[in-house]
C-alpha cells in the first residue's frame, strides 16, 4: 500500500497530538488569552488557512515595498508585519483549540497545520528580510529558519 504499510496504517488511525507547553507565560497569559479568543470564531471558520493568509500577506507588502529587500519599507509595513505575525501565532495556537471544540481534530488537519507552519518559515523570513533590509542574505535566513522547523518537528 505504498509508503505506509498495513501496521503503519492501523497505528495512524490511533494517533493522538499531544503537545504541551509548560512555560509561566503560556501557562497564565497565552493559555488563557487563547481559551476565550478561540470562543470568537463561528465552528465553520478555517483558522488555519486565515492564519496562514495573514502571514503571506506580511511577506507580500514586504516583497511589493522592497522588491530587493535592500531599501526600507514605509513605516506602516513594519507595523503591519508585527501585527499580522501576532495574528498568525495567534490564529496557529487556537486552530487545534477550534478542532478539539468541534470535534474535528485528525491528522491530516494535524499536517495541514505543521505544512502551513513550514511555509510560514519561508514566508516570515522574507518579511524579516524586507524589515531588516537584508537583501541577499535574506536566502540564509530562510535556510536558518528551516532548521529549527525540521528539528522540532522530526520526531514526528
Amino acid at each position: 500500500m505504498g509508503y505506509v504499510g498495513s501496521h503503519g496504517v492501523a497505528t495512524l488511525r490511533k494517533y493522538k497530538y499531544s503537545g504541551v507547553d509548560h512555560s509561566i507565560v503560556a501557562k497564565y497569559i497565552l493559555q488563557p488569552f487563547w481559551s476565550r479568543f478561540v470562543n470568537v470564531f463561528p465552528l465553520w471558520f478555517p483558522i488555519t488557512l486565515t492564519g496562514f493568509m495573514f502571514l503571506l500577506t506580511s511577506a507580500l507588502l514586504g516583497f511589493l515595498y522592497s522588491p530587493h529587500l535592500d531599501t526600507a519599507p514605509p513605516r506602516w509595513v513594519h507595523l503591519a508585519h508585527g501585527i499580522l505575525l501576532f495574528l498568525y501565532q495567534t490564529f496557529d495556537a487556537v486552530d487545534g483549540k477550534q478542532a478539539r471544540r468541534t470535534n474535528s481534530s485528525s491528522p491530516l488537519g494535524e499536517l495541514f497545520d505543521h505544512g502551513c507552519d513550514a511555509l510560514a518559515c519561508a514566508f516570515e523570513s522574507l518579511a524579516f528580510g524586507s524589515t531588516a533590509m537584508c537583501g541577499n542574505a535574506t536566502f540564509w535566513f530562510w535556510v536558518i529558519s528551516a532548521v529549527p522547523f525540521y528539528f522540532a518537528t522530526w520526531e514526528q
